[in-house]
């Protein structure tokens, strides 16, 4: 041990011998209080029965003395416990400030004492910052357990997500190898149509559909498809298929319309005909709520107008596509026609002159479906020819109608162009050349339709 070991140990040894000191002065003094208080009693007891022995038979006197003696006697213990009382009283102070003393001396001498409280407060103090310690502790985990759940969640959020997205690229990669084949066998139909290979080009579009039974363009095309051939119940399937896929598609229906008013045209009922006309005017007038710049859907309501005999309503149509598209013969070949047919010869002229200039241009740049302006052109030519006076225009018509068979490539074509020439041929003044020119078109609708040999 150092020097200062020994000191400290010699300092702490004087210490506790003071504090034992004090301590036996303190029991000394608790001893003598309770001795001295009951020799008191005891005294004074003994000297109360002296007095009662002096006085064996008492009188009247001798009572008198026994009473002063007793009352003597309890002012003598009353005395005494008084002075007891002071006594104690005495003790209690000398006790409290020999404990004071104790205290002072303790506490101001002895590092003892200041120790023990410094180490209580210390351990105190350690008590409470391992509490605190504990409690933080303790909320620390909380949280990292609410962080590991949240966590966990995200996780499994995450895992969801990874999965939903894998099956979502499955999804798009089945959708797309699917429209990839359904797009092979449409481009392998249109190359078997062209070789006027019919049904294998139509097995090759069903094959299509078959691949995309639910899409809308699909059935959209094979609708089309079959109304090219005249096979109208299936087109009609076909176009309410797609219209079931989406259902605000307005070419669907134009084009279920059109095929309507195709399949009442060659109903010899009346009711049926009226039955199908109805259907071709819902859903041509829908066509063009969805498009109001539908011309095809305006000329061919007009063309339903003018089979149930509603003239002014076809010419109000006719009129609204024209002005829609002022390069179109659509619009001036058939008011030139109607006006023909209600006899107003002047203004059937202006628009069959209009018609040839219109469709000359077109057929220069070479627009889009040229057949249509064709027959329109020799239906202009055909009618000036005895409205203008020009009979060179004859032939010239009939060469035209020549070339607009040559590429007409459905049997529904031929059936739109017949069904204007037959109002022509209704009308009060005949057009020369008109007869030859209805025949020879229903000679290559029966020849194209011979040809295709397409199963039903």
């Amino acid at each position: 041990m150092s020097p200062s070991d020994d000191k400290e140990i010699t300092r702490l040894q004087r210490q506790r011998r003071a504090q034992l000191w004090i301590i036996g002065f303190l029991v000394l003094l608790v001893l003598i209080v309770l001795i001295i208080t009951p020799l008191s009693q005891v005294l004074t007891q003994f000297a109360f029965k002296t007095a009662q022995l002096s006085t064996s038979n008492p009188s009247a006197g001798s009572v008198l003395d026994q009473a002063n003696v007793a009352a003597q006697k309890a002012d003598l213990e009353v005395a005494q416990t008084q002075n007891v009382l002071n006594l104690m009283n005495a003790m209690l102070v000398v006790l409290g400030v020999a404990a004071g003393a104790l205290g002072l001396f303790g506490f101001s001498t002895t590092s003892g004492f200041r120790d023990l409280e410094k180490e209580w407060r210390e351990r105190l103090s350690s008590v409470g910052r391992l509490q605190s310690e504990t409690e933080a502790k303790s909320r620390a985990i909380e949280q990292l357990q609410q962080e590991m759940e949240e966590k966990s969640k995200s996780i499994g959020d995450l895992e969801t997500l990874v999965n939903n997205v894998a099956r979502l690229q499955e999804s798009v990669k089945e959708r797309f190898d699917r429209s990839n084949t359904a797009l092979a066998y449409l481009i392998l139909g249109s190359q078997l149509w062209q070789r006027r290979e019919y049904n294998e080009a139509m097995a090759s579009y069903e094959k299509a559909r078959h691949l995309l039974a639910n899409n809308a363009q699909m059935n959209y095309v094979l609708g089309r498809i079959y109304q090219s051939i005249g096979r109208y119940n299936e087109a009609i399937t076909s176009f309410s298929d797609a219209l079931k896929a989406r259902s605000d598609y307005p070419e669907a229906h134009k084009e279920l319309g059109l095929t309507y008013r195709l399949l009442g045209a060659l109903q010899e009922q009346e009711t049926q005909r009226q039955h199908y006309f109805g259907l071709a005017q819902e859903h041509l007038q829908r066509a063009i709520e969805l498009k109001n710049d539908y011309l095809e859907a305006l000329g061919s309501l007009g063309g339903l107008h003018r089979r149930l005999g509603e003239y002014e309503k076809a010419l109000d149509c006719y009129r609204q596509a024209y002005a829609l598209d002022r390069t179109s013969a659509y619009g001036p070949g058939n008011i030139a026609s109607l006006a023909f047919y209600l006899g107003q010869m002047e203004e059937a002229r202006t628009y069959f002159e209009r018609t040839a200039r219109l469709t000359q241009e077109r057929i220069e740049t070479g627009q889009w479906e040229p057949y249509w302006d064709y027959y329109d052109l020799a239906t202009a030519q055909l009618a000036l020819a005895t409205l203008a006076d020009k009979p060179a225009e004859l032939a010239t018509a009939m060469k035209t109608y020549q070339k607009a068979i040559d590429n007409t490539p459905r049997v529904s074509v031929f059936e739109g162009v017949l069904s204007n020439l037959f109002l022509l041929q209704k009308a009060q003044h005949k057009l020369e050349g008109l007869p030859q020119a209805v025949e020879m078109i229903q000679e290559a609708q029966d020849r194209l339709r011979a040809s295709m040999h397409i199963d039903a």
